[in-house]
C-alpha cells in the first residue's frame, strides 16, 4: 500500500461525503425519489469509507477483510472516536436499503442517515484528515 493510495481513497471518501451532505440537504423537502437517491448516495459514500480505512489500516501494517473487522480494528485504532454504534449500524442498514424495499424501513434508514450517519461521517473525514497529512 502506497501513501498516493492512500490520498486517493481519502480523497474518493471526501467527494462522496461531499455529495451525501448535498443530497440530504436536498431530501429534506419529503421528495420521495431524492430521499431514494440519497440512500444509493449513502450506500456508495458507506463503501468508500470502509474501503478508505482498509487501505489506510494496511498502509499501518493492519489486514482486515470485511467491512465490520475494518470498523472494529479502526475503533481499535480511535478513528471512529466514539461512533462504533452508528458505524456498525450503518452496515446493517446499508445492507437492508440494498436487498429489500419497505416505505418504513427506507424513511427510518433516511432519518438514520440525516441525524446520525452524516455527522458522524464527517466526524471520521475531520479525523482521517489529520491522519492523511499525518502519514
Amino acid at each position: 500500500m502506497t501513501k498516493k493510495e492512500v490520498y486517493y481513497s481519502f480523497d474518493q471518501f471526501k467527494k462522496a461525503l461531499l455529495r451525501l451532505d448535498e443530497a440530504v440537504t436536498l431530501a429534506s423537502d419529503g421528495d420521495e425519489l431524492k430521499r431514494d437517491g440519497t440512500i444509493q448516495r449513502f450506500e456508495f459514500t458507506f463503501e468508500l469509507m470502509w474501503k478508505m480505512l482498509k487501505i489506510f489500516l494496511r498502509f499501518e501494517g493492519k489486514e482486515t477483510t470485511t467491512p465490520r473487522t475494518t470498523l472494529k480494528e479502526a475503533f481499535k485504532q480511535q478513528m471512529l472516536n466514539d461512533d462504533e454504534e452508528a458505524f456498525l449500524a450503518m452496515i446493517d442498514d446499508r445492507n437492508l436499503s440494498s436487498h429489500t424495499y419497505n416505505a418504513k424501513t427506507v424513511e427510518n434508514i433516511f432519518e438514520k442517515i440525516k441525524t446520525i450517519y452524516l455527522p458522524a461521517l464527517k466526524r471520521l473525514e475531520k479525523e482521517m484528515g489529520k491522519r492523511v497529512d499525518m502519514s
